[in-house]
């Protein structure tokens, strides 16, 4: 059974929602202010979907998603908000979430969202020996070096994976990676790439990931066919 946390502070919504999400076999754990959520992720980080409201009466669920991330939090997380800017979609998406649902949506949209973000293969493994865990949400290189990854960039590095050294654009990578449904913009993408690509630097693989200026990104072999954990790890 897939588990849930729904952070919202308006009780009518925070109501429908895991009256929802439990008639269709979710368990469902709630809060409605930040300190609350912040105790029952602090007791209990095994959440297969975070759902959070932006304004909490003590805070913000993208503050939130973005301690999340820090702790190394790798699932999906979705944004609930009635901010419809592109800036603020674009903060919220740069602090980590995987997708933005703007109020007032429908019971069918939520459940399309929620389905997208759950909906993942186990295992996937490259000829290269690079390999992709879905269930513990990890990368990893000829079994020797890993790293946890949100599920966004789980998702956007196996599309690349699976096309070595093809160049693909932000707006390809955003109609090829993300649901048909999404509010994510090619900015987004951008943001998501420039993540993937730090977190793979720090890991010790920046050259995985390569940009080529004015046409988009790819996934390509390191020139000496290697990568190695950072000096002193």
């Amino acid at each position: 059974m897939k588990r849930v946390l729904i952070v919202e502070d308006s009780p009518k919504i925070l109501e429908s929602l895991c009256d929802i999400l439990a008639a269709k076999g979710f368990s469902v754990s709630s809060a409605r202010l930040l300190s609350e959520a912040r105790e029952t992720l602090r007791r209990q980080n095994d959440f297969d979907l975070l759902i959070l409201d932006w304004e909490l009466p003590d805070g913000s669920g993208v503050d939130l998603c973005r301690e999340y991330r820090d702790h190394k939090g790798a699932s999906p997380v979705l944004i609930l908000t009635a901010r419809v800017s592109i800036d603020d979609k674009e903060e919220g998406l740069d602090s980590g979430a995987d997708d933005y649902l703007c109020k007032p949506f429908s019971v069918a949209e939520l459940l399309a969202r929620v389905e997208s973000l759950l909906r993942r293969p186990q295992k996937f493994i490259s000829p290269s020996a690079a390999a992709l865990d879905f269930e513990k949400s990890t990368f990893s290189w000829k079994k020797q070096l890993e790293i946890e990854l949100p599920r966004t960039e789980l998702h956007l590095l196996e599309f690349l994976m699976r096309h070595p050294a093809r160049v693909f654009s932000a707006k390809e990578l955003l109609e090829k990676v993300w649901p048909d449904a999404s509010d994510t913009t090619e900015r987004g993408v951008r943001a998501c790439i420039h993540r993937l690509r730090e977190r793979l630097s720090l890991a010790g693989c920046p050259e995985l990931l390569k940009s080529s200026k004015g046409f988009g990104y790819s996934f390509s072999l390191p020139e000496n066919d290697d990568c190695s954990a950072p000096q002193g790890e």
